[in-house]
Order: C-alpha cells, then structure tokens, then sequence
C-alpha cells in the first residue's frame, strides 16, 4: 500500500503562523477599507502562492496582485520543464541541438552549474529523467523499477550542458535539465523587483517556501516568518525570525514525500544513485536581503543533499546568507545572524 503524502511549505508569513496548503487553490482577496492588508492565493509553480500587500490603497493593491501573478505565471511559462514550449521544454526536446534562450534561463543554468561545480556533482540541475520517474507531484508516486533508474542516471550531468552566449546544447549523454531548485527563488526576486517598481513599501510573497519581504509589516515593526518543525503532524513552528527586507528560503525532506510498504521516500534526489538522499538533515532555511531568493533556493537544496556537517562547511564563506539546519534527532544549528526565536509571536 502507497501513501502519499504532500505536507505544506515551512514557512508562514504573517505575525500569527500560517502554512499555505499544497493540495488547494484558493483566492483570499481581502479587506475594504484603503489602506488595509491585502491578501490574495494562487495556485502557481505546483504550489499555493500568497502576496500581500499593505499600506496601499485598496483597488491598487488588488491591481498589483492580479498584475504580480501574472508575471510569475509568465515566468513560470518560461523556465518550468514540464510546460510545453518553454526554454526548458525546448532545450530537454532538442536531440542535442542548439537552443536559443532567455536571459533568465541562460541565468538560472549558468547559476545552477557552478553550485554542481562546487559541490562536486552533488548538486546538479540535470535529473530531470529521475524526477519523473519519482513523479513526486503525481497523484499516485512510486518507487520507479530499478532498471528505470540506472537508464536514467545514464542522462545525469551536468558537464553536458554547454552554455554560449544566450545558446545552450546538450552534448553526448543529452541530460533533462530541471530548474525546480532555483526558478521559485529566481521568480520571487523578479516578483519582488515588480512590486517595488510599482511603489509597494509594505507587502510579503510567499511562493511555497519562498518568502520574501518588502519592508516590515508596519512602519518599523517586522515581519514574523514562522519556520515549521519537520514532520509535524499538527504543523509546529521551531521558532520565527523577525525581518525587515529579507528573504527566506526552506527545504527539507517533509515537504513532498510518499510511504511505500513501510518506508519513507522523499523527493530530495541523489543524483548518483537516482534515489532519495541519505541525509542526516531534515530542513534547511537560508536568509538573506530580499532580492536574493534565488541563491537561498540553491544553498537551502545543496545543504540538504551535503548533509549537517558539510553544509556547515559549505556556508562558511558564504557572506550576507545566515542558515538554520534541523538535523535528524531534531536538534538546530544556526549562524549567528539566524535570528530565531524559539517561540513565534
């Protein structure tokens, strides 16, 4: 018997903690008065998005919201491997011939590659064959049969994916890219550009995990983000941080995984083995300015695969990012500048 399980992001972002489902689309426009908070939810990336904003009149706000996600749905058309006509979709459908593509993309593959050069292969963008296998946001996730696996191992790597100016080709093994570990971060910074240009002082996105905030929540009070403890049945938070024009970032093995006679497979994917990484690292919440989504979004996902130790390592020199790591026995190791209470507000 398969159970599946696709548990919400860990990350709220009101004063009061709240987690955005996956599993449910909804749209919260609220409040009449000018000058209220006004929130709305999406369903965008595979998960449930809220934006909202604050100290701004009520009709433009609303305006901006419906304005902002139609930006992410644009980017979304953009980068994701599984909408048809994509950069990524054309470049996975190519057979090994040139691709034109954007800025963004060319951005978000260049970025992606030099996160697998320094981890060694650990990290890397082109499992894209393994992941459908997985079939983690499926309806009905499985373990693929071995042979599956080891062909598509076959097609992992990322030293095949040469970038030339704005024209990328897949040589010999022909890889699958898939930019799932960055194109949240990557849209909620251009998100984040798109609300500041419009003259929003005040407002938080959440795209599923990740959260960025404009300002604080009013005047100078901050914003809470509650950081949820991993595998928790009744969604309790380890703490909450309090930001001001930060971004934060999590992951862990609880957000999307399936049980399987007995055992637990989540979708953070080793790409040498082809299988769920044997990691002793629950979750991982990276932070730092806003605009800065994208580098959370790759740092949280290479420090779940490195593990509690060498992610450490990893983020030594890593200036202006602060991290929090939950380790298998629950216990939390964070910077300094993690600024985490250990009772939301």
């Amino acid at each position: 018997m398969i159970k599946k399980i696709l548990k919400s992001i860990a990350i709220s972002a009101m004063a009061l903690t709240v987690i955005i489902s996956h599993t449910a689309c909804k749209s919260n426009e609220t409040n009449e008065t000018a000058g209220d908070p006004v929130s709305k939810t999406e369903f965008h990336l595979n998960t449930s998005c809220t934006i909202e904003i604050r100290n701004m009149e009520t009709s433009k706000a609303n305006d901006v919201i419906a304005k902002a996600f139609k930006e992410c749905e644009k980017y979304e058309n953009l980068l994701s491997r599984t909408v048809e006509g994509s950069d990524i979709y054309k470049i996975n459908h190519s057979d090994g011939k040139p691709v034109k593509v954007s800025d963004d993309a060319k951005y978000l593959i260049e970025e992606s590659k030099k996160i697998s050069e320094q981890t060694s292969g650990i990290f890397d963008s082109t499992i894209g064959k393994i992941e459908e296998l997985w079939n983690f946001t499926g309806d009905n996730p499985k373990v693929p049969p071995q042979g599956d696996i080891q062909k598509a191992l076959t097609q992992v790597g990322y030293k095949n994916v040469k970038v030339d100016g704005n024209t990328v080709t897949l040589e010999n093994k022909r890889p699958f890219l898939d930019l799932g570990a960055s194109a949240k971060g990557y849209i909620a910074d251009r998100l984040y550009d798109f609300l500041k240009k419009e003259g929003v002082k005040s407002a938080i996105i959440n795209l599923g995990g990740n959260v960025v905030a404009i300002g604080g929540k009013e005047g100078d009070k901050d914003w809470k983000i509650g950081i949820e403890s991993p595998y928790s049945k009744k969604q309790n938070v380890i703490g909450a941080v309090s930001v001001k024009d930060k971004t934060i970032v999590t992951s862990g093995t609880y957000e999307r995984y399936f049980e399987e006679k007995g055992k637990k497979y989540h979708h953070i994917l080793d790409p040498k083995t082809g299988f769920p990484r044997n990691t002793d690292v629950l979750s991982v919440s990276i932070m730092a300015k806003s605009g800065k989504s994208v580098t959370c979004d790759l740092y949280s996902t290479t420090c779940l695969l490195l593990g509690k130790e060498k992610a450490i390592e990893f983020m030594k020199d890593k200036k202006g990012f602060e991290y929090c790591i939950v380790d298998n026995n629950q216990k939390i190791t964070k910077s300094p500048g993690f600024n985490l209470s250990q009772q939301s507000e």
